[in-house]
């Protein structure tokens, strides 16, 4: 199947038999238009819809006993058919809610009634001006967008100068994902948004879709009769018939067990039941590497669809479409074909140029197949492209819409992987594969170095983790993110020397950690508690019988100093800084009570590491980065934990 390069696909798709609108990239929705779209929908076709298919305007033309319209859409056509100035319908939740149904329902019934209604196709900006040139009319302006957060950046401007002109006859129904949406409007760990409703006239809102969304005991007895007309009821066929709508009431709500977050994800658990979307994958992918699925260079859906699959299982982020045409071998602007054709098939769906697949068990289901040789999927190559192309595409467009938690995921892939049933020493072999990726390709950053080491750490790998720290050391302060990574590098650098029994390098480590490096910054609580629970813990490693008066006092500092810095809720450390005073006075160490003692304590003991540190380049890396000291200062230190120090 050829399919146009133009094509942006998903959700937003362009409308057969559309005519050119008022506003360049969006589609004026006439009664011709959707009488072109108008079709009997079969039951295989619902299924799919009910699958997480991304809904299409065939779908929102469907009749109420086939794809019933929830109460939001009645609340949306109340405020948009009898307008008393500007409104806005905005519709923000969590993907797989209903948002997107619910929008094109709402515009479905509003053509015909003195509305002229016009959507907004993937891609397209919202032009200012022209929505103010669009002419006075007996008619309303309904300016449709799912999606929304693509325009986010302009709409503020587009209420207040509607607004300002007086123009009652604009009204806005919009719908976005929740997370995309509050990025739009975050600035500085705050939001940002615009106060809607002191401008227009605002519902539901963002703080109120939820509610909205809400289910009632009617809505669940139409959705489940919807299921059983269509044929798809599934493994909810043995509940009984009166318990159906209360079983999905439940699943939505998460009161069942099913740990259910959206609308999709109740319905998904309920008609497939525990197993059931593994056996449903297992079904579905050998049909996604058929003829009828491929891309025009021959590439198939599965291979897309196991790559987006990998990074949803890698994190949450989503999967940048740039860096999926790139892998695939798709001109990007192509790109949103990929979003279209996984998206026909109830995968996924995407905003703003990141692809998420529609439910995490499905990925999830995917991933955990991959190991049966059936299905000609090599795990371990998928993670690597994925890292590559991640890390190549992002540096060819200096920075992309999701990517960082794929570039990180070899700590914690292994773990993932094994959740999944990936046999423990091939999870831990891809989690390797990944983080060893991400160093490769992106070497002048020291973050990826540290993912890469922590990887080998976690995996057993331990002599292989301190080689890798060690590698950097040559030119650890020239890679472009020292300043920001410098402390990290010396903190993790001294957990694997003492992970090999070399405690003086791991208490140099950890003081350099801590000390007043030029170009690394303020030393954070959390590096403050990870340094004097490592002093600790070095000290604790050490032979009783050669561990001196210094180092028995540094105990005792550890603990005094870990417990002004450790959080009440963070019982394992402070458990760790007990022991230590509990060792150092069984050791009959002078206690530290002040914090001046305790900080001259740990200067003391880290300048008497040095002079039992074996390896030169340790040695070398102390004279790079206390060039004039002899013991470290820790000014950045006592200013962050707030010590009394005179």
């Amino acid at each position: 199947m050829t399919m146009s390069p133009t094509h942006p696909g998903g959700a937003s798709r362009p409308v057969r038999g559309a005519q050119p609108a008022p506003l360049a990239g969006w589609t004026e929705i006439t009664s011709d238009l959707l009488e072109d779209h108008r079709m009997a929908l079969s039951s295989q076709a619902l299924k799919r819809f009910y699958d997480g298919q991304v809904p299409e305007w065939r779908h929102a033309l469907a009749p109420h006993d086939q794809i019933p319209r929830r109460h939001v859409v009645a609340g949306a056509l109340g405020l948009l058919r009898a307008p008393v100035g500007q409104s806005m319908i905005l519709l923000v939740a969590s993907d797989g809610e209903g948002k997107s149904t619910a929008l094109r329902q709402t515009a479905v019934d509003l053509v015909g009634e003195r509305h002229r209604v016009l959507y907004r196709e993937t891609g397209a900006n919202l032009d200012i001006e022209a929505v103010m040139a669009l002419p006075s009319t007996t008619s309303n302006w309904v300016l449709a967008s799912d999606s929304a957060d693509e325009i986010a950046d302009d709409l503020e401007e587009a209420v207040n100068r509607v607004q300002a002109a007086g123009r009652r006859d604009i009204q806005w129904l919009l719908a976005a994902g929740y997370d995309d949406w509050r990025a739009r409007f975050r600035q500085g760990g705050r939001s940002i948004e615009p106060a809607w409703a002191s401008v227009l006239d605002l519902w539901p809102g963002v703080g109120a879709t939820a509610r909205m969304l809400a289910l009632t005991p009617q809505e669940a007895a139409t959705v489940i009769g919807a299921w059983g007309a269509a044929d798809c009821l599934g493994a909810l066929v043995d509940t009984a018939a009166d318990a159906r709508g209360e079983a999905l009431i439940e699943a939505y709500h998460g009161r069942s067990g099913l740990s259910a977050t959206t609308f999709l994800d109740a319905s998904l658990g309920l008609r497939y039941g525990p197993d059931g979307l593994k056996a449903h994958m297992t079904g579905l992918l050998p049909h996604l590497g058929d003829g009828d699925h491929r891309f025009e260079n021959g590439r198939s859906v599965k291979e897309a669809f196991f790559y987006a699959a990998a990074a949803d299982v890698a994190g949450d982020g989503g999967m940048d479409l740039y860096v999926l045409a790139d892998l695939l071998g798709l001109d990007r602007t192509h790109r949103f074909q990929i979003l279209d054709r996984l998206g026909q098939e109830g995968l996924a769906s995407g905003s703003a140029g990141v692809l998420r697949i529609r439910h995490h068990d499905l990925a999830r289901g995917a991933i955990g197949l991959t190991e049966d040789a059936g299905f000609g999927v090599d795990l371990e190559q998928i993670y690597q492209d994925l890292v590559r192309g991640t890390g190549e595409t992002g540096t060819d467009m200096k920075g992309l819409a999701a990517g960082g938690a794929i570039m990180n995921c070899g700590p914690t892939l292994a773990a993932k992987l094994g959740e999944l049933g990936i046999p423990e020493a091939r999870a831990a072999q891809v989690a390797r594969t990944a983080a060893d990726e991400s160093a490769r390709v992106l070497p002048d950053l020291l973050m990826f170095a540290l993912s890469r080491a922590l990887t080998y750490r976690q995996t057993d790998e331990r002599d292989e983790a301190l080689a890798i720290l060690r590698s950097a050391l040559g030119d650890v302060t020239a890679r472009g993110d020292w300043g920001a990574m410098g402390r990290r590098y010396l903190h993790d650098l001294s957990v694997s020397e003492c992970d090999a029994g070399h405690v003086m390098e791991s208490i140099l480590l950890v003081g350099l950690s801590i000390s007043d490096v030029e170009r690394l910054g303020h030393v954070s609580l959390t590096e403050a508690k990870l340094a004097f629970d490592g002093l600790g813990r070095a000290c604790a490693d050490m032979d009783r019988a050669k561990m001196g008066p210094t180092f028995q006092r540094l105990l005792s500092a550890c603990s005094h100093l870990g417990q002004k810095v450790t959080p009440k809720w963070d019982e394992p450390t402070r458990l760790n800084f007990h022991r230590y005073a509990v060792l150092a006075d069984e050791l009959g160490a002078t206690q530290c009570w002040s914090d001046q003692a305790a900080v001259t304590v740990v200067a003391d003991a880290v300048a008497a590491a040095l002079p039992g540190v074996q390896d030169a380049d340790l040695a070398e890396l102390w004279r790079r980065l206390l060039p004039d000291a002899d013991r470290p200062p820790f000014a950045h230190l006592v200013k962050t934990v707030g010590l009394d120090v005179r």
